[in-house]
């Protein structure tokens, strides 16, 4: 299993150095998506060139090793990195595990309760049928390699410049874009009839 890293800015990248620093086991086998690149000359590292953050990059990196190694890719958020329950979340992934799994929802469950003006423009968008969709929070994801990664990749990017408008349009706080994007991978999922574990 590969893990997959978005760290932007000095404060994240301070914080994801020393989290590889004590667990070299998990830093042999990483790679960071990054702006911070001297920081980790001792890992496997990709530049991230956009001035602009999007969120979306937290599913694309992960998705992209899947589809470049055809190995189980774990995304962990550098904001988990303090976490006590992290090495164990890690183990309770079975090595043969097929399905895609992740942490935990958002409070608001599932796409029908959200109430934000923003996925009231996305649910205008979409079938009635997918209103149940689950509110996946994006700090822990674990995406095996038997997914269809290149067509995940593709519909992900279909959905990326909808969310990223919208975020621009609707949200305060234009130093990032793409906000909500863990509802736009459950959408992708149902598509595609990938089944999920939530392990809290």
């Amino acid at each position: 299993m590969k893990y997959g890293f978005v760290s932007i800015g000095l404060k994240y990248s301070n914080i994801l150095r020393g989290f590889l620093d004590r667990n070299e086991s998990i830093k042999k086998d990483s790679i960071v998506l990054t702006n911070n690149m001297d920081m980790f000359h001792d890992v496997e590292t990709i530049p991230y060139k956009n001035k602009i953050f999007s969120y979306f990059d937290k599913l694309l990196h992960p998705l992209r090793m899947v589809e470049e190694y055809r190995d189980d890719v774990l995304y962990i958020d550098v904001d988990e990195l303090f976490n006590d329950n992290l090495l164990y979340w890690i183990k309770e992934i079975g090595t043969n595990e097929k399905s895609l799994v992740y942490l935990e929802n958002w409070p608001k469950q599932t796409l029908a309760e959200l109430d934000d003006k923003r996925f009231g423009i996305f649910k205008d968008m979409v079938s009635i049928n997918h209103a149940d969709i689950e509110t996946i929070k994006e700090n822990f994801i674990y995406f095996p390699k038997s997914l269809p990664s290149t067509k995940l990749i593709w519909e992900i990017e279909t959905l990326k410049p909808i969310f990223e408008t919208l975020t621009i349009l609707y949200d305060e706080d234009k130093s990032t874009i793409g906000g909500g994007e863990g509802v736009a991978l459950s959408y992708v999922l149902k598509n595609n009839n990938i089944k999920t574990i939530k392990l809290k």
